[in-house]
């Protein structure tokens, strides 16, 4: 006599066997084969449909045999022409995707007008390695605060510099010392986009050099060394400055869309491995099953001599 725990085994072992059993778990099954609809049984679009009767049509003005068996055979083998194209689309459509997506960076670029330093700091933000706070240089936003209510353009002297910006010469007094350059030298380097050859980023260089073997020559005296700068120059860091909260301010909006367009799911398209293969599987299966029922075609058209 059977025991009520092996019964009770039993039973979920049946159950196991004949799958869900629920109209909900049934309809979830169902659902499994058709997430990408690669291997779904029936027809998944009108597309589809109408492709299958075309090609139907065809083999049967080919083939106008009347026994029933030739009818069975045409229809199966324009069903599993359909499949085995529906196949060949899906994966051809995730190799489409994986090589989209290889450029994606490129594209993320070219939309948002991103420059390869902005973009790996965006990447890194995503990412969660940096904060975009980190971005944020508040000795720079103090100059450009600074800036906002002067008019540049009515500082006649060196000396309306260092009365009526002193944030911004204070800045450019350090940051020259802190890269063992002129200041005139820095001003070109944080402006070199505007020069036309490679002068500022030459000196650059050399002032690194000079600083390693300990033969900069340090100015020790801010006034004097604003004093010494053109006015040119110091008219064109203002310049560049001015526009630190706009260019701060255009960093993070891109960076914000940078980070909403990577959030956006990928489509179920892009399959992963484990998937691929078994549909490569599946889609020899089929091809197997075509070869066979077109070799039976031909023997049920054969001519009886």
């Amino acid at each position: 006599m059977t025991s009520k725990p092996q019964l009770t085994a039993n039973r979920s072992n049946a159950r196991k066997s004949t799958g869900p059993q629920t109209k909900a778990g049934k309809l979830i099954s169902s659902s499994n084969a058709v997430k990408h609809g690669a291997t779904a049984k029936h027809f998944i679009s009108a597309t589809e449909s109408q492709a299958y009767q075309a090609f139907l049509t065809a083999l049967q003005k080919a083939y106008p045999n009347k026994n029933p068996l030739v009818t069975m055979q045409l229809e199966r083998i324009a069903k599993i022409k359909i499949q085995l194209e529906r196949i060949q689309s899906t994966i051809d459509a995730t190799f489409e995707m994986a090589q989209a997506e290889e450029g994606i960076d490129a594209k993320f670029m070219s939309l948002l007008n991103i420059d390869e330093a902005l973009l790996e700091e965006a990447k890194s933000i995503v990412s969660g390695e940096k904060e975009i706070s980190d971005m944020v240089n508040h000795e720079r936003i103090k100059v450009a605060t600074e800036l906002s209510s002067v008019n540049v353009t009515e500082l006649k002297t060196q000396q309306d510099f260092l009365t009526q910006t002193p944030q911004l010469c204070q800045y450019l007094f350090k940051r020259g010392h802190e890269c063992a350059m002129s200041i005139e030298d820095f001003i070109d380097l944080c402006t070199e986009k505007e020069v036309e050859n490679d002068n500022a980023q030459n000196k650059f260089h050399d002032a690194i050099l000079r600083r390693m073997s300990g033969d900069a020559q340090l100015e020790g005296n801010l006034d004097r060394a604003i004093e010494d700068v053109a006015l040119e120059k110091l008219r064109k860091a203002a310049k560049v400055y001015t526009l630190e909260i706009h260019r701060l301010s255009d960093e993070f909006y891109k960076i914000d869309a940078f980070s909403r367009i990577c959030k956006i799911p990928h489509l179920p398209i892009a399959l992963n491995l484990d998937t691929l293969d078994k549909l490569y599987r599946y889609q020899s299966t089929l091809q197997r099953q075509l070869s066979s029922c077109i070799g039976e075609l031909l023997v049920l058209n054969k001519p009886i001599s």
